[in-house]
């Protein structure tokens, strides 16, 4: 038996920000001209993302990066 597809209450952009890696991140920020965090760690960087970007602009940006990576490094 399937269920209905409906609303995912445990979504959340931090989370999926989690899933990014620093130079998909620094590029995020290039690509938005803000100001790059050198020397800043992983968590930083996200914080800023959230804080600086709309939502609708961060899921795109997010979904862009993950469509980008090389998952062959993964197999």
């Amino acid at each position: 038996m399937l269920r209905e597809a409906g609303i995912n209450l445990d979504f959340s952009l931090k989370r999926q920000l989690d899933l990014l890696r620093r130079p998909e991140l620094l590029h995020m920020l290039t690509v938005d001209k803000l100001e790059k965090f050198t020397g800043k760690n992983k968590a930083y960087i996200r914080k800023a993302l959230y804080r600086q970007l709309s939502a609708t602009r961060l899921r795109a940006q997010i979904c862009a990066e993950l469509f980008e990576r090389d998952w062959t490094e993964y197999v």
